[in-house]
């Protein structure tokens, strides 16, 4: 309870904090609020383009969601911008 209260007051300081939002949407994830996790990991995504664990997270949820097709095209976009290495590879 003590992370979720610091994660939710770096958010209110810097709403736009990227790893504040990977936080909260892995924290969501646990809770299974999965729904809520795809959008906080989407937009860590819009802030940080290339921030490679909001991809991960954002496909593990919309692969939890049943939504593939758009999981695979997010894993294929995150692969074009952040290059082929081996964490990229991992995702698809």
């Amino acid at each position: 309870m003590f992370i979720c209260n610091k994660i939710f007051k770096a958010l209110l300081i810097d709403h736009e904090n990227a790893q504040a939002l990977l936080l909260r949407a892995a924290a969501l994830s646990k809770l299974k609020a999965i729904s809520e996790a795809a959008v906080t990991y989407r937009e860590a995504t819009r802030i940080n383009t290339y921030f490679f664990e909001a991809y991960k997270g954002l496909v593990e949820q919309l692969l939890a969601l049943n939504h593939t097709k758009d999981a695979i095209q997010i894993a294929a976009n995150a692969f074009k911008l952040i290059g082929a290495n081996h964490r990229t590879l991992a995702v698809i």
